[in-house]
């Protein structure tokens, strides 16, 4: 082998090594990407993951929140049972009233003439 063949088959090793380095670079680069998305896909396990928590204790807190308003009908349901019980006894109580006053007004006047106005 001459020197011009020797030479010919350096350029071609060392333009070789030139796209190897280039290769590793890009190697590098798209290992830089992978480990860069990778640490992304952990960070967005980590949210999902709050994001659940969240939801769940979003989910109890409608729970109690409609368990707090089925108390509180019942309570109100209650307490207008009250409210018309006692209105009725209220009624009643004033009919006794007025009927003893008539019955008074009766009396009275059954023993008084009437002498018009």
């Amino acid at each position: 082998m001459d020197a011009a063949q020797f030479g010919a088959i350096l350029d071609r090793l060392g333009a070789l090594e030139v796209g190897l380095d280039a290769s590793r670079a890009q190697v590098q680069a798209q290992g830089a990407l992978i480990a860069q998305q990778q640490d992304e896909i952990v960070w967005l396990k980590d949210e999902a993951s709050v994001l659940r928590t969240h939801a769940a204790m979003a989910s109890l807190c409608v729970e109690q929140l409609q368990t707090s308003n089925h108390q509180l009908q019942g309570h109100i349901y209650r307490q207008d049972l009250r409210i018309m019980e006692l209105h009725r006894k209220a009624v009643t109580r004033d009919r006794e009233v007025v009927r003893g006053q008539v019955e008074i007004l009766r009396k009275r006047l059954a023993g008084t003439p009437f002498t018009g106005y």
